[in-house]
Order: structure tokens, then C-alpha cells, then sequence
């Protein structure tokens, strides 16, 4: 993975609009972003790390918890927008993966910052039935 470019990423390091109502920034817009967690919102376990945004138009964002990215890759949450900013987090893949906690499918993410790489996990659960 070392030599591999990642994945050309669109408006990266740009703040989230006002209506996500996270504090964070684009990963890869309209698409995957950063957030800020709130105080006490972060898990140490790291097995809940994204945030969900529905948009207008009904697509959909997924959104990392910056604080466990950060602590995976052992650098403080402003340096690790600092490295979003300036395109040097790197998204390298994202691949279909085997859902681990029951849920319909699921995401790997591999992210690298120089010659440090960091694996994220999004699964999709069951959606709910809407009335």
C-alpha cells in the first residue's frame, strides 16, 4: 500500500456546511468527513466512530470521529485536519467488507498519513421502517 496514490478525493479539508450541525470538514465531499466530537461523545473503544447525515437531495454522508482517527494514528485532533487541510491524510481504498455486529453490510476505509496507515469500519445497519 505504501506506493499506492489513494483515492482522488473532491474538496477535501473544506468546512461542513452549517445544517450537518458537526464541527468538522470534508474527507472526500459530498461523501465521507471529519467531525469534532462533543465533550464526552467520543467511545475509547472505538467501535462507534461515524456520524450520518441525510442532505436535501437524499444522499447521504458518512462522517469519522476525528478523535478516533486521531488516536490511531497517535496525533492530536488538530493535526490530523491539519493533515486533512493539507491532503496529506490520504484516503488509500475503500473496499466492501464482511459486517462484524450483525449489520447488513459493511465498509473498510484505509486512511495514511506518511507511512502510517489506520483501518475504519463502517456498518450499515438495518434501517427502520418510516410511518
Amino acid at each position: 500500500m505504501q506506493g499506492f496514490p489513494g483515492i482522488p478525493v473532491t474538496r477535501q479539508g473544506n468546512p461542513l456546511p452549517a445544517e450537518f450541525g458537526y464541527e468538522g470538514e470534508w474527507l472526500h465531499q459530498p461523501h465521507l468527513f471529519l467531525y469534532r466530537p462533543l465533550a464526552g461523545q467520543s467511545q475509547a473503544d472505538d467501535t462507534r466512530m461515524t456520524a450520518g447525515f441525510t442532505r436535501s437531495n437524499g444522499d447521504w454522508a458518512a462522517g469519522f470521529d476525528a478523535a478516533v482517527l486521531a488516536r490511531q494514528f497517535h496525533v492530536g485532533i488538530d493535526e490530523l485536519f491539519e493533515q486533512n487541510r493539507n491532503g496529506t491524510l490520504v484516503l488509500v481504498t475503500a473496499e466492501d467488507a464482511a459486517p462484524q455486529h450483525g449489520g447488513l453490510a459493511a465498509k473498510s476505509y484505509v486512511f495514511r498519513i506518511g507511512h502510517q496507515h489506520s483501518i475504519l469500519t463502517i456498518e450499515q445497519v438495518a434501517q427502520e421502517g418510516t410511518a
